[in-house]
This record gives C-alpha cells, structure tokens and sequence, in this order.
C-alpha cells in the first residue's frame, strides 16, 4: 500500500512530495507506484522522497520501478531521495544493488519513526 502527501523541509520554500510505502512494494502494487511517478514527472514539487522505512516484502520488479523512478524524475531536473532505517534490511538491499548512486539516500537511525 503507498500513502501519499506533500511536506515542508525547513528552510525550503517549496512543498516536497513523499510516497509512504506501507510494508510491500511488490509487482502487484509497484503499477500504482508508477502511476504516481508519472503523475509527479508533470507536477510542481521539485523533491520527492520515497519512504521505505516500513518496507518489508520487495521483488525485483520494485527495484526496477524505483530505478525507473530515478531516471524520469532526473530527466526533468527533480531531486529523488530514498528515506529508509539505518541498519536496516532495505540499507543492507541499497548497498548491494548500488541504488544509492542513482537516488540520493535519507537515513534515519534505526529507532526513528
């Protein structure tokens, strides 16, 4: 499930826009992801943030749809952000598949909300 809505980083004028990725990111539900992505490519908000910090389940199709991601919202000059747990499963995932040289990471400490 993917919760979506807009915030203020202090000291920025402008709202950012984050996708809440509630436990799964799977082939099932990574068709809305994208829906969202594209809808964003056409929007405002200049920063978009994917929260994984409640992640559980992915699959190889969600990794594809965040790199997806990265690159139309690169294409017209957006900044995307992966925000996830330190000492996580997801931070172990980002090493391995170098995803963090595609999309800039936002770590939290391991007991953050």
């Amino acid at each position: 499930m993917l919760e979506c809505f807009t915030f203020r980083v202090a000291g920025e004028a402008k709202e950012s826009y984050r996708i809440k990725v509630l436990k799964d990111l799977l082939s099932e539900n990574a068709i809305n992801f994208r829906l969202i992505i594209n809808r964003l490519v056409e929007s405002e908000y200049e920063n978009i943030y994917i929260d994984l910090k409640e992640l559980s389940n992915f699959d190889l199709i969600s990794v594809n749809e965040i790199i997806n991601a990265s690159y139309l919202l690169k294409n017209v000059s957006k900044k995307i952000f992966l925000l996830y747990k330190q000492q996580s499963e997801i931070e172990k995932w980002v090493t391995i598949t170098g995803l963090d040289t595609f999309i800039e990471p936002a770590i939290t400490p391991p007991n953050a909300n």
